[in-house]
């Protein structure tokens, strides 16, 4: 006979719209979840790897160990990882945007991080055995990202792909804005380019949207 055992949240958020936001120590790749009224998960993976912290470790360090979650607008959240002092914040997509913190006695790092809080785009973390709360103020890099999903999220896709150009400037290596820029160019008719940001955004769907947009042309 097998044993049915519910999950077990280890905390949980709720977002603008009423929806609940948790954080669990299953890990099955489902570690996050997004619930509606009737407790059905309804959150989107369609990042690279499923939200949930580092996706590859070794055996002696373990999976992440998720126990703490936050949700701010336009479905952005955060994701607190104790067992690496590591917060990872997602767009509603699944896709991660940014990386910060770690275990350690420098600047921005900590002992034993056990809650996030966040007030406008500012962090707050609380370190249990230090008791401490520390406050964190975003980079350029993470101003310029999040004003990237804000924009692309009500629809000023013109605005989201500017800022989506920035983000890459600052960062060659955030591929989610390749894609970004190239919904824009797609958006123009502009296919060939389009094309070209979906490769390096590694965005396989949109790819084949504008592949076939070009060949329909030819």
């Amino acid at each position: 006979m097998v044993q049915f055992v519910p999950t077990e949240f280890t905390n949980m958020d709720i977002d603008e719209d009423g929806f609940i936001y948790a954080v669990s120590a299953d890990n099955n790749n489902e570690d996050v979840k997004r619930l509606n009224a009737q407790g059905i998960d309804i959150l989107r993976r369609d990042g690279y790897v499923p939200p949930g912290g580092d996706f590859r470790y070794t055996s002696e360090a373990g999976p992440p160990r998720l126990t703490d979650i936050d949700v701010t607008d336009c479905e952005i959240y955060s994701v607190l990882d104790a067992k690496r002092g590591r917060i990872f914040t997602y767009n509603g997509d699944g896709y991660l945007l940014y990386v910060f913190g770690g275990l350690g006695n420098r600047v921005g790092e900590f002992d034993t991080p056990v809650a996030i809080e966040r007030i406008n785009d500012n962090f707050l973390i609380l370190d249990k055995v230090l008791g401490e709360i520390t406050v964190f103020e975003p980079t350029e890099y993470g101003r310029v990202v999040n004003e990237a999903i804000r924009s692309y999220y009500h629809g000023n896709e013109e605005k989201a792909a500017e800022m989506f150009t920035r983000a890459v400037h600052l960062n060659a290596n955030f591929e989610y804005a390749y894609g970004g820029i190239g919904k824009a160019f797609l958006r123009k008719g502009d296919y060939t380019s389009a094309v070209e940001h979906f490769k390096e955004s590694m965005d396989r769907r949109n790819y084949s949207k504008a592949m076939s947009f070009i060949a329909v042309r030819n």
